[in-house]
């Protein structure tokens, strides 16, 4: 965000009780990092959200809201767009504090106690690199954890789950796409952690990956985490023509290409494939373990 006067040419309000306002605004876990779950809705972000959340020295709301991702955008467009940046009542600093600390009150209403067990909290958003840079600046100390998995999977998933089915096959594609995209464009920075899915379904890589989750997000080493994670959390989904032990079964959920329709496979192999071979995913054979 710029910091030149020049494009921000505000008369900034200065008498006391327009200050007093600002001062009375706080939030205890103004001070400390926030680690951000993200990746596309059916690719693991329940189960792996849920496991870290079982961490004593994070505060979890167990709750997945995108609200975090709305107010990033906005937030961003009213401190670059001219016309809103001339309207803006304060200077940079005090609006990026302001909208950071509304975020916290509004993500995390009820401190944990004692604050001093609380080493920082944990959320959940979609992401896109726009985004992420302006989180930045909202939130200096964060570390994203993004999650991907297998786009045959992903999309097959969301035409039948409730949240995602009324959209078009198109659009799920497009969806894991952008995704993918933004796995690409992040992969080389050191605050984004990139886990894939079929690691968390297997047993050994599942202690290396929490380990590393945990590490990362500058926790001391604990089990619980893990211990949930092997419980497999998730929200199940059945395709017609699938039977409950093949729907069950998430190390084979790649086969559900075999149920698409030849058109869907192409459709599919047109948008998700640069995404699919830039992730070392095949489309028809499973996954490539990394």
């Amino acid at each position: 965000m710029s910091q030149n006067p020049t494009s921000h040419p505000t008369s900034h309000p200065t008498d006391d009780s327009f200050d007093s306002v600002f001062q009375r605004i706080s939030h205890p876990y103004e001070g400390k990092p926030l680690v951000l779950v993200t990746g596309v809705g059916r690719s693991g972000t329940t189960a792996l959200r849920t496991a870290l959340g079982q961490h004593p020295n994070l505060h979890e709301t167990n709750r997945e809201n995108n609200v975090l991702y709305d107010f990033l955008h906005v937030g961003k467009q009213n401190c670059t767009i001219a016309s809103r940046r001339f309207a803006m009542a304060t200077d940079d600093a005090t609006y990026v504090r302001l909208l950071r600390l509304y975020l916290l009150n509004l993500l995390w209403p009820l401190p944990r106690q004692p604050l001093e067990a609380v080493h920082g909290m944990q959320g959940f958003s979609a992401l896109t690199q726009d985004r992420l840079a302006f989180l930045r600046e909202v939130f200096p100390q964060v570390k994203v954890v993004l999650i991907v998995r297998h786009g045959v999977e992903v999309v097959a998933s969301r035409m039948v789950y409730p949240g995602f089915r009324d959209q078009s096959f198109e659009a799920q594609c497009h969806e894991w796409q952008s995704g993918a995209q933004f796995a690409i464009a992040v992969s080389q920075d050191a605050d984004v952690l990139t886990v894939r899915h079929e690691q968390l379904l297997d047993q050994v890589q599942q202690a290396q990956v929490m380990q590393r989750v945990i590490e990362f997000a500058g926790l001391s080493d604990h089990r619980s985490p893990l211990e949930s994670l092997q419980q497999r959390q998730h929200h199940p989904t059945q395709m017609q023509g699938e039977t409950l032990t093949a729907a069950a079964d998430l190390s084979q959920r790649s086969q559900r290409w075999q149920l698409w329709t030849e058109p869907q496979q192409q459709q599919f192999t047109e948008i998700c494939g640069p995404g699919m071979m830039h992730l070392n995913y095949n489309l028809t054979e499973g996954v490539t373990r990394k």
